[in-house]
């Protein structure tokens, strides 16, 4: 085996420093790792905290915005509650004016062509409506019928019986004026309605008609007991209360085929008031001289009608 030539020699040490790591490279490196991953971890920490003021500045501005938003819609809505009352009022006063106009127009074409022979559709027509915009005030011609039932004889029955009890003490004639004035001021302002009930009484169906009796028949009573207070007290005559009651109403009625729209419905209702009481007084004009015989005899006749009616009371048997 030869000895290696100098040549050689350079060579095999020029291999061995290439494939040897350089210990001051390898020292150096760990240093500069070490140096780049604390900026990192410095650049990331600012970053984290960039980031969460931000978030922090967002969230804030968030939450006041929606605050105010809040607050600007809770404004806003007081606004149109308030706002909306007025409307809903109108909206009302609207409808009430729409369903007197139906009224109307039905009370009219009831009258003309009975009950029976009116649709719907001619109401409908006649109001300027289509019929499925009927149907949101009234559901069927039964129901319009008992509004206007309702209207004429139950609301002047409550008119009547409210009188009695706001003024309890009130005496039997003056009572007996004001029921004739309250029943004929209403029958002035419902001519039309009271004209097709009088006339289509046996067209009504049978719970309309229970309605309409039931309301005529409190009207009656409440007539029948201020005469009947006024013959106890001594102040009318012993009549038969109820033909007397029937009389006067019958009177008051009968103005809805006579009157006007254009007549002092005032003095009417005291024309009657005062021929309502005359009717019944005892001894209407007794402080004069009796201008004849028939006159005096129907004074006795009188006195004698009441002493029996006092005896009556005395003893009923």
């Amino acid at each position: 085996m030869s000895a290696p030539t100098p040549r050689s020699r350079a060579k095999a040490k020029a291999t061995t420093d290439r494939e040897a790591p350089d210990s001051r490279a390898s020292t150096r490196r760990p240093a500069a790792a070490k140096k780049t991953t604390a900026k990192k971890n410095a650049v990331e920490k600012s970053t984290v905290e960039k980031t969460a003021v931000e978030k922090t500045g967002q969230e804030k501005s968030t939450v006041e915005k929606a605050g105010a938003t809040r607050t600007g819609a809770e404004k806003a809505g007081e606004g149109s509650a308030a706002a909306a009352t007025p409307r809903r009022r109108s909206s009302g006063a609207r409808k009430e004016l729409v369903e007197r106009q139906i009224l109307d127009r039905a009370t009219a074409l009831f009258a003309e062509r009975g009950f029976a022979g009116t649709s719907l559709q001619d109401i409908a027509e006649a109001s300027g409506l289509t019929r499925p915009a009927l149907y949101y005030y009234f559901s069927s011609k039964e129901e319009l019928l008992v509004r206007l039932v309702r209207e004429t004889t139950m609301d002047v029955a409550e008119q009547l019986e409210a009188l009695a009890a706001e003024h309890p003490d009130l005496a039997p004639d003056a009572h007996l004026r004001a029921l004739v004035r309250t029943s004929t001021a209403f029958q002035a302002r419902h001519r039309d309605q009271f004209r097709l009930l009088l006339r289509s009484e046996a067209e009504l169906p049978d719970d309309v008609t229970e309605l309409y009796t039931d309301g005529r028949r409190r009207v009656l009573r409440a007539y029948q007991a201020v005469i009947e207070r006024g013959i106890s007290a001594g102040l009318f005559r012993p009549v038969n209360s109820r033909t007397a009651t029937l009389g006067l109403i019958g009177m008051v009625n009968w103005m809805t085929w006579w009157s006007q729209p254009d007549d002092d419905v005032s003095a009417i209702a005291d024309e009657f008031a005062e021929l309502a009481v005359a009717s019944v007084l005892l001894h209407c004009g007794r402080d004069e001289a009796p201008a004849s015989v028939h006159a005096v005899l129907a004074m006795l006749k009188d006195d004698i009608s009441l002493l029996e009616h006092r005896l009556g009371e005395i003893d009923p048997s």
